[in-house]
């Protein structure tokens, strides 16, 4: 009777622990990678993802980033995406276990995107498809109407690229508008009001410059 019982609390005990492995490696097929502000990842921006693993601390977890580099902020399952290079990244996560040794979980895959091109401005209006000669421009802006909503402050420099009757003419400016020359120059040239907008070079409040090849 004694060794029925003995046998018997040995298979209660090897069934518990199956049921607790089974229960954990449920919990580490449940690694949740997101993204924290926006729709989408972009490439040469500040993205935040949230990453967790249900059952485990932050400070159990090591993660790593394929394509990019990931950095831990102040609150504990954000991090911060950034340089990515890759329009496809991977998002490699793993954790500690109670006996110390390191598991890795499935995988994450992720498309980036490019950073959508600005609406340009002519005099603090949406040019589009209208009609508009290039010697009347007084200041060129361009506007973010993505959901990055970026600040992209004052053009530094840009380049119009216009057809003109002896051909294609070039004029370069230099901060956000044409000198008085450059329009007289544009005029004489008798220039159709189709042109179009390059080299654009920006530097923001804080600094970031951004440059546009053609907009």
């Amino acid at each position: 009777m004694r060794c029925f019982f003995k046998i018997w609390l040995v298979v209660l005990s090897m069934n518990f622990s199956i049921k607790e492995i089974s229960s954990q490696e449920s919990s580490l097929d449940q690694a949740k990678v997101s993204i924290v502000e926006y729709q989408k990842l972009y490439r040469g921006f500040d993205n935040k993802v949230k990453i967790t693993v249900p059952g485990y601390r932050t400070d159990k977890m090591k993660v790593s980033c394929s394509g990019g580099e990931l950095a831990s902020t102040k609150e504990d399952d954000i991090y911060t995406l950034n340089r990515i290079l890759a329009k496809i990244i991977t998002v490699q996560v793993s954790v500690i276990e109670k006996n110390g040794n390191v598991r890795e979980l499935e995988n994450k895959r992720m498309r980036t995107y490019s950073v959508p091109y600005p609406v340009v401005f002519v005099d603090g209006s949406f040019v589009g498809n209208k009609r508009l000669s290039p010697e009347s421009i007084n200041e060129i802006s361009i506007v973010d109407t993505s959901e990055l909503k970026i600040n992209y402050g004052i053009i530094t420099e840009f380049s119009l690229y216009i057809k003109c009757d002896k051909g294609l003419v070039v004029v370069k400016a230099n901060g956000n508008q044409l000198s008085s020359n450059q329009k007289l120059a544009i005029s004489n040239n008798k220039c159709a009001s189709k042109f179009t907008l390059s080299g654009i070079k920006i530097e923001d409040d804080k600094g970031k410059k951004w440059q546009f090849r053609e907009v």
